[in-house]
């Protein structure tokens, strides 16, 4: 509904009566447009997209540093050989020596009669014996173990010997040293002795001396065992020489 201009009306009496007329003008112009409100309040947040794509994958990282090696494991528990098949990798042929320990597969003759079929044994012999082996005056065969214990042990063995009495000797050995040995005529004997934890070399020397031979000059190791002092498998008595047979601690001042 549009205002009127009161200004521009007219009074005008007419007898008693009032007349009032508009005199109206033309429509004033339009006055100017009123200033911008103020904006009105953020919207909610609308929901989270889906997920795009997976990225290519990146390079390689560099090689982080190699780790400091553990400690070493347990030692072997125990050793045992009765060389029926085979002299066994872990027993070496010295290689400065002047022959190798073989296996003998026949009977072997002590004391003058074939005391039986031992092929289980570890043999090594002179020329005169007329088997496998030739050994002179003044050369000896060896054979050793390498072995890495973490506790004490025992080297326990059969051996056999027939050679010249207190001079041509069967020695076992640890770290180069002679224990013990024997010579002369006689067997099987049951030997061990005991060695220190750690790394140790167990050795088996058949030598002669200067001159002078038995008609066999041989000598024999069988069932020979390894092990852990703790484990009672090995026999703990100490052989008795008999007659005939002298062992290497008292051969005198013979030296070999």
């Amino acid at each position: 509904m549009r205002k009127m201009n009161l200004s521009r009306l007219k009074l005008f009496l007419v007898g008693s009566t009032i007349l009032l007329f508009s005199c109206e003008g033309p429509e004033g112009e339009i006055g100017p447009a009123g200033s911008t409100g103020a904006a009105g309040a953020a919207g909610q947040t609308g929901p989270t997209g889906p997920t795009g794509p997976t990225g290519p994958t990146g390079p390689t990282g560099a090689q982080g540093v190699t780790g400091s090696q553990g400690p070493a494991g347990p030692g072997t528990d125990f050793l045992y050989t009765d060389f029926q098949t085979e002299i066994p990798s872990w027993i070496s042929q010295n290689s400065n020596d002047n022959g190798n320990w073989t296996r003998l597969t026949g009977g072997f003759n002590i004391t003058g009669t074939t005391t039986g079929d031992l092929n289980t044994n570890v043999t090594m012999t002179s020329p005169n014996n007329g088997a496998v082996g030739t050994l002179t005056n003044n050369e000896f065969v060896e054979v050793s173990i390498d072995i890495e214990s973490q506790t004490a042990s025992i080297v326990d063995f059969d051996a056999w010997i027939k050679s010249e009495q207190g001079f041509d000797f069967l020695t076992w050995r640890l770290n180069g040293q002679a224990i013990n040995g024997i010579s002369g005529n006689g067997g099987p004997f049951s030997i061990n002795f005991e060695i220190p934890e750690g790394s140790n070399t167990i050795s088996f020397r058949y030598a002669k001396d200067a001159s002078n031979s038995d008609p066999v000059d041989v000598a024999y190791i069988d069932n020979l065992l390894i092990d852990n002092i703790t484990s009672g498998r090995y026999r703990r008595t100490e052989a008795e020489f008999p007659e005939g047979v002298t062992s290497y601690s008292d051969r005198g001042n013979y030296k070999k």
